[in-house]
């Protein structure tokens, strides 16, 4: 699977990133922890829309919408 990259500024203390439990083409992070409080930051990188990934891009900007 190919992934992302996330990246935290060292003043943010302990944060953790794990991958999101979705059927994606490409990883989606969630980074939470250290002075990120209560606030939950998701990293994304859906499909792009060119015809042999439309219908995953298409999916993919469906799945963001629960944010």
């Amino acid at each position: 699977m190919n992934g992302i990259v996330v990246l935290a500024a060292p003043w943010l203390g302990a944060v953790t990133a794990e991958p999101l439990p979705y059927d994606t083409k490409f990883r989606w992070m969630q980074v939470t922890g250290g002075a990120l409080g209560t606030v939950c930051v998701v990293a994304v990188h859906v499909a792009a829309p060119v015809p042999e990934l439309t219908q995953d891009w298409t999916s993919e900007l469906g799945m963001l919408q629960q944010w």
